[in-house]
Order: structure tokens, then sequence, then C-alpha cells
């Protein structure tokens, strides 16, 4: 997600100083270890997360089967859209997979942050775009590369993926079974 958050950063940066300062103050670093929660089904998304290190997986069950939808890295923004827009209970989760650092920024103090300065309406705008463009390109890729290109791609962008996240998880992101992901790795 780094070419988007590049927007929003370039949008902070055309701010007047006072309206940065009081941005930059609102996360709060915290780290979370392996197997930690950030949300659980059920539970209302109040919190942005901004991964410094590690790795965050987005996924949500179907009839007990976990489904991985995202996996999030190095400056990617993890969160569950739909519930922290709506503020409505989450279908996903948002699962820790090793040591992980985050800026943690809370939904009502950027609500608050908005009321004395309106112009970040139009960065929440911006960022919920930017989301959306992203989120069209990986249906995209999706719906439109096979197997052995998805998993190329997840490959190109996080080479270390291979390393830290378990076979499974990457077969159910890519919507194939980890036999194929198997056979693809030995083709290599």
């Amino acid at each position: 997600m780094n070419k988007y958050t590049n927007k929003l950063d370039h949008f902070i940066s055309q701010l007047n100083t006072d309206t940065q300062q009081d941005i930059m103050a609102l996360p709060k670093q915290m780290v979370y270890e392996k197997g930690d929660f950030l949300l659980k089904e059920g539970t209302i998304c109040k919190k942005s997360f901004v991964l410094e290190s590690g790795i965050i997986r987005k996924f949500y069950l179907n009839e007990g089967k976990e489904i991985t939808t995202e996996f999030y890295f190095k400056d990617d923004i993890a969160l569950s859209f739909k519930s922290y827009i709506s503020q409505e209970p989450s279908n996903e989760y948002l699962q820790v997979l090793e040591k992980t650092v985050v800026m943690v920024t809370d939904y009502d103090d950027v609500l608050k942050l908005q009321k004395t300065h309106p112009e970040l309406i139009e960065l929440e705008l911006l960022f919920m775009q930017q989301y959306v463009i992203w989120l069209d390109e990986r249906l995209f890729h999706f719906h439109t590369l096979d197997a052995k290109q998805k998993y190329q791609l997840l490959l190109n962008k996080t080479p270390h993926i291979i390393q830290n996240i378990p076979l499974n998880y990457i077969a159910s992101y890519l919507g194939v079974s980890p036999e194929t992901i198997s056979r693809i790795r030995a083709s290599k």
C-alpha cells in the first residue's frame, strides 16, 4: 500500500505546521507479540495500525475455516475498513504473525481533531479513495491472475514472506490449496 500512503503523506506535508504537529501527536507506538489479536470478529474497529515492522494477517471465519484476505507489512495501514468507517462490529480478525511494532491511531481521536482542523476531513476522504483504489487493484489481480502469477506477485512485493508466513495462510490468501503452493514452489 506504500504508493497509496505516499499520497497521504504528501497531503499532510501541505498542511500548516500546527495541523501537522497535531496529526503527528495522534499515533502511539505499540509492540505486539506473535499471536496477539488487534481485532476480533464482533468487535468494532476503533483503531488503525501503521506497521513499522512485522506482519499482520487479516482473516475471517467461514464455517469454522480461516480465510486470509490480507497481509500487512512495513508502512501498510491495517484495519477492518468497513468496521472502521461504519463503526459497526467487524466480521474480520487482525492477528500478529511475528513481533510487530505499529503506530496506533484511535478513531475517536481522529474525529476530535477533525473538529479543530476541518481540513482533515479531506485527508480522510483521500484515505478512503486510496484504500478503494488499492482494494480494486487487489481484486483485479485476484480475479485475473492464475495461482502462479499471484504467488509471484506476492513474492515480488515481499520476498521475505516465505520465511515468515505459514503456507496455509499464503494458500488461503491466494485462494488456492496448500498443495498448489507446494507445486508452485517446487517448479521454481
